[in-house]
């Protein structure tokens, strides 16, 4: 099978995604604690199959119309972007997703000044992305899925803030940026 450029294209750019969002998982968020939630293990192995699924749908599923398809392109190359914009924020690792880790610094500087929890606007950006540039419509499931255990994390570093010494300093925080998305 031949493959078009636009194939390439999108395979080389979720690759790179994906990659880079394993490698913050295993190697660079901190996990000073034990994590044993079914959260993260959910994570892990949703992860997985979604990846494979989304390269898979890349290589073999009839691609869409350009339009659709560089909305795609554009919306993952966004997603690196915020993605790597939010690694470079931080002067050391944040806490891996459902880590319960006890919260020491709010960081509000780079894209923490729009939204509250930009990598996960990250990785839901790259899963919507991918499924509109492959033109697999059943993969936004995958956006949809992550999207629930996301917000359950996000909500639960969220209490842990507001429960915190900075609760007050972190609900003025709140009400100035979006979660997911920016707040205007």
């Amino acid at each position: 099978m031949l493959l078009s450029f636009q194939r390439i294209f999108l395979v080389t750019i979720e690759l790179f995604l994906f990659i880079s969002f394993i490698w913050a998982l295993v190697w660079w968020f901190r996990k000073t604690l034990t994590v044993n939630r079914w959260e993260l293990h959910f994570i892990k192995v949703s992860g997985i199959v979604f990846v494979i699924s989304h390269l898979a749908a890349a290589i073999f599923n009839p691609l869409p119309g350009l339009i659709i398809y560089w909305c795609g392109i554009t919306l993952l190359l966004l997603s690196a972007a915020l993605f790597f914009w939010s690694f470079f924020a931080f002067k050391q690792p944040p806490a891996v997703a459902f880590a319960g880790e006890i919260i020491t610094a709010l960081n509000t500087s780079g894209p923490y000044s729009f939204v509250r929890h930009p990598f996960y606007t990250s990785y839901l950006l790259a899963w919507f992305a991918g499924s509109l540039a492959s033109g697999c419509y059943p993969l936004f499931a995958s956006f949809f899925i992550m999207l629930f255990i996301y917000y359950r994390s996000a909500k639960e570093e969220e209490q842990q803030w507001l429960n915190s010494q900075e609760g007050n300093i972190y609900k003025e925080y709140r009400n100035k940026t979006g979660m997911f998305l920016p707040g205007f």
